[in-house]
């Protein structure tokens, strides 16, 4: 049997559309694994395979999923018309498939599946695409994304649909730092502004002793990155020790965050990756994108501080000290316990 999705487009509605890509790959393992219980000769046994299409801009969060699949990148124009994707189709590795589901409401997406002679194809229902469509799903509006995407998977599991949304994490994820225990660390993502690190995290650092610190600047352009950073970290306070994370793959910075006391960011794209990957995070933010975008279906412990609020505004501006305050406590927590 043979599984295709064309997931999401961009690394936050990726991580979003996970809990229903595992539990469709935990559905239709279960429903093989019984057809083949009552076939004695292996050799007829049925296979499940999957194949996972994404954009070539954001193919790599895909290896966080805990389960084995093929990804097959394709290019950013590939997707412009019927006509490209078409062509891009042919000459990929992809062959006929049983079942295609489209995450997005594209009609070029939608047209997968007929180019691959799925016999069920879900998606959204929008437009043109139904014509493309054996099964079509409402889109239901003003919900959050990962409960839109599950709704994809009501047609197919029928009366086996679940009442909840179950919760997902990463694959296990091997150390960034090896020393992670001896030297448990707080992980920072640091604002960028043309270029220019802002200070934000001053009072952090100056608040803080004999607290390990990894600090990244995902918005500095890589050629000054190195050199940046370590400027940067020449003004800190030297009762404190720092570590430069040095590198742009998502996938290594899942293998730092997952060993984290705590990743502290306003990057709405490294606090869904982390989240996903069950890490503590401080996630502060001026525009709220929970509605749409959150940690419900994650085990990640996240604390939420919304700096539009009238608590963290003062007359200079934001007042990250209320914040810091309570970082600051964790931070202290965290080293009592690790002296115990």
């Amino acid at each position: 049997m043979n599984i295709v999705l064309k997931l999401p487009d961009t690394i936050e509605d990726k991580i979003q559309s996970y809990p229903t890509v595992h539990a469709l790959v935990k559905y239709y393992k279960k429903i093989i694994e019984d057809k083949n219980a009552e076939i004695e000769d292996e050799i007829e046994h049925e296979v499940l395979n999957f194949h996972f299409i994404s954009n070539k801009k954001t193919v790599e969060i895909l290896n966080l999923l805990p389960f084995n699949a093929y990804y097959h990148e394709f290019e950013e124009e590939d997707f412009k018309s019927v006509f490209t994707i078409h062509r891009a189709l042919v000459n990929s590795k992809l062959e006929a498939c049983d079942l295609f589901i489209s995450f997005t409401q594209s009609l070029v997406d939608a047209t997968i599946g007929k180019n691959l002679k799925a016999l069920e194809r879900v998606s959204f229902s929008s437009g043109k695409n139904n014509f493309f469509l054996s099964h079509k799903v409402n889109l239901l509006a003003g919900r959050k994304k990962s409960e839109q995407f599950f709704e994809l998977l009501r047609p197919l599991l029928e009366d086996q649909f679940p009442e909840q949304i179950p919760n997902v994490c990463s694959k296990e994820m091997k150390e960034y730092y090896l020393d992670w225990r001896e030297n448990p660390y707080v992980m920072i993502n640091l604002e960028v502004k043309d270029g220019v690190i802002l200070d934000y995290y001053q009072e952090l650092f100056d608040l803080s002793e004999h607290t390990n610190f990894v600090l990244m600047a995902r918005d500095m352009d890589d050629e000054v990155y190195a050199e940046e950073m370590r400027k940067y970290i020449e003004t800190l306070n030297t009762k404190n020790t720092y570590k430069i994370f040095d590198s742009k793959s998502l996938i290594d910075f899942s293998k730092a965050v997952s060993y984290a006391w705590t990743f502290i960011t306003e990057n709405h794209q490294l606090y869904q990756v982390a989240a996903y990957c069950g890490s503590h995070i401080h996630h502060l933010f001026q525009e709220n994108l929970y509605s749409q975008y959150g940690n419900d279906y994650f085990y990640a412990d996240v604390r939420q501080f919304n700096l539009s609020e009238d608590q963290f505004k003062g007359a200079d501006g934001i007042q990250y000290n209320k914040v810091f305050d309570e970082v600051i406590e964790f931070i202290n927590q965290k080293q009592a316990e690790n002296q115990e």
